[in-house]
């Protein structure tokens, strides 16, 4: 996880406006402690993104295109 940290830090460091984000999708065998412990460490360094949420996935599509169409 610490490649992790420092590859989302020297992304933030080039550009501090930048937003991070890590998408995942979970399925029954991953509920144990180091799933838990691998989105804690990403939750504090982007934004979660559970892809096999249908809501989570729709919304950050949304936001991405409104995005991509403001630019």
């Amino acid at each position: 996880m610490a490649t992790i940290r420092y590859m989302y830090t020297d992304i933030k460091q080039e550009e501090q406006t930048t937003e991070t984000y890590s998408i995942y999708r979970p399925n029954q065998e991953d509920a144990g402690e180091t799933v838990e412990y691998a989105k804690k460490m990403l939750a504090g360094e982007s934004t979660l993104v559970n892809w096999a949420d249908d809501n989570e996935r729709k919304r950050f599509l949304n936001e991405r295109q409104k995005l991509a169409t403001a630019l």
